[in-house]
């Protein structure tokens, strides 16, 4: 399975908006929930050499990762958009703009059935790998006092003082 991920730094989304190619998708039918075709023409002009996966990132920074599926002379978003779909509780009728900055990285902006931007939820922290910063400062200071040149340093200031 495919796992979204965060983007920890906003190297992606400093491309300027505006050169961004782009192409709009409507979902008409609930096959489109599980897997969406990217237009044709817009595939044929700027896809040529995409790479796969894919990340779609929405504005509130949240990306994901998808894998296309290339089947009968068309390009799929497939594993990891149903994800991305329920996440955001994407129904027919939603509306999608996509802007490419030709490094298989999407920006999605989502409208909801009034043709309104939708309200991205908050991103979820999933992350049990925290560390206590005192106990790295501690363990650092620690092994500084056996390193070789850190005694010599001490020495001399030693001898100074």
């Amino acid at each position: 399975m495919v796992n979204k991920f965060r983007r920890q730094i906003g190297e992606v989304s400093s491309i300027s908006n505006i050169s961004q190619p782009r192409f709009c998708k409507i979902i008409f039918s609930p096959h489109e929930l599980c897997r969406l075709r990217i237009p044709k023409g817009f595939a044929s002009r700027y896809c040529k050499s995409i790479l796969n996966p894919v990340y779609l990132e929405v504005p509130s920074g949240e990306a994901w990762e998808v894998e296309l599926e290339h089947s009968e002379g068309h390009i799929w978003l497939a594993e990891g958009w149903k994800d991305f779909s329920n996440y955001y509780s994407i129904r027919c009728g939603n509306f999608f703009m996509f802007g490419y900055n030709a490094r298989s990285h999407f920006n999605v902006t989502i409208f909801d059935f009034s043709a309104a931007e939708i309200e991205y939820p908050q991103a979820e922290i999933v992350s049990d790998d925290s560390i206590d910063i005192l106990d790295v400062v501690e363990h650092s200071s620690e092994y500084l006092s056996y390193d070789p040149v850190v005694q010599e340093r001490n020495r001399i200031r030693t001898r100074r003082g």
